[in-house]
């Protein structure tokens, strides 16, 4: 069936709908983008403030949660706590 075929099925209305969904502004899109820049911007913060300290962001760059890898005796928990960072104690290893 050709395109000419299968447009020819569809009514004016039907047209007029699809040619309105096709139009619409993608507003999920631009909400993720807004939640992308917003990590963004509380990643590269927070990056020197955490190496500053000692410790390293160990998680993807930009992706949520970060995974940090902190001295089990540093003062950087607390202080992000302060900070306003809800923050969960994973595992403790050590690395070789």
């Amino acid at each position: 069936m050709s395109y000419a075929e299968r447009k020819a099925r569809l009514s004016k209305k039907d047209i007029a709908r699809l040619s309105k969904w096709a139009a619409q502004k993608p507003n999920a899109a631009d909400e993720a983008a807004k939640v992308t820049q917003q990590r963004r911007d509380l990643w590269d913060a927070l990056n020197p403030f955490v190496t500053e300290r000692g410790g390293a962001i160990t998680s993807v760059k930009y992706q949520n949660p970060i995974r940090l890898e902190i001295d089990p005796e540093s003062k950087l928990p607390d202080r992000l706590r302060e900070l306003g960072h809800d923050l969960i104690f994973c595992e403790q290893t050590t690395r070789i």
